[in-house]
């Protein structure tokens, strides 16, 4: 594993103090300590802007030795209940983390001049490798532009309940944008050709996090 964020031991208390609405305030379900912070490669993908917009460098996918674990519970379906988690996600590159766990702690999981991204962060993502922008189906631009030129890898998701799913079919990559108390954006496509950068999923489940600068 390389470590192209600094080592990390910061404490998950004591950098809590940002909440949005649906996130709960209790000790996340890794403990009191993200543990070392880092990406599964040191690779970094610089998508050159296009129509104006700014050129974009986007990391590999983010761990934290905290989250070596299988248990994973993103709370229940009560907004303002939501938890702070992460699981593993075997074979696949980086770890899987619930809204909440990205939100409340994305200054650490995201470091300086890193961040995560917005919902406009994978708008322009899209049209920058020649897409609209907009959901649509389309199998060879996932695989050329999606997969091969961003290194995008299908590392499925987990459900509240810690269950992995869609390994090897798809991919969730969380933003930082709300969509309401219980919902907010995310990067989905998938092995069919589905493409939807800006999908509304559930804040307690579990996707990937990519950062980006």
């Amino acid at each position: 594993m390389k470590k192209l964020f600094a080592i990390l031991m910061a404490s998950s208390i004591a950098t809590s103090g940002l909440f949005a609405s649906g996130c709960n305030n209790a000790r996340p379900g890794w403990g009191d300590n993200l543990g070392v912070i880092s990406t599964a490669t040191d690779n970094v993908w610089r998508v050159p802007g296009t129509e104006g917009r700014v050129t974009q460098i986007w990391s590999d996918a983010v761990t934290a030795t905290a989250c070596n674990k299988t248990f994973f519970f993103g709370g229940p379906p009560t907004p303002g209940e939501f938890n702070a988690d992460c699981r593993s996600n075997p074979l696949f590159p980086g770890d899987l983390f619930t809204w909440c766990a990205i939100y409340r702690f994305g200054n650490l999981l995201c470091p300086y001049p890193w961040r995560v991204p917005t919902a406009e962060d994978f708008r322009n993502l899209d049209r920058n490798l020649g897409g609209t922008g907009e959901s649509r189906l389309d199998r060879r631009f996932v695989t050329g532009q999606y997969l091969r030129l961003w290194g995008g890898v299908y590392g499925g998701r987990t459900s509240v309940e810690g269950r992995l799913a869609d390994q090897g079919a798809g991919v969730r990559y969380w933003a930082s944008t709300e969509v309401g108390d219980a919902a907010a954006n995310a990067l989905y496509f998938n092995a069919i050709g589905q493409i939807y950068p800006n999908r509304t999923f559930n804040k307690n489940e579990g996707f990937t996090l990519r950062c980006v600068r």
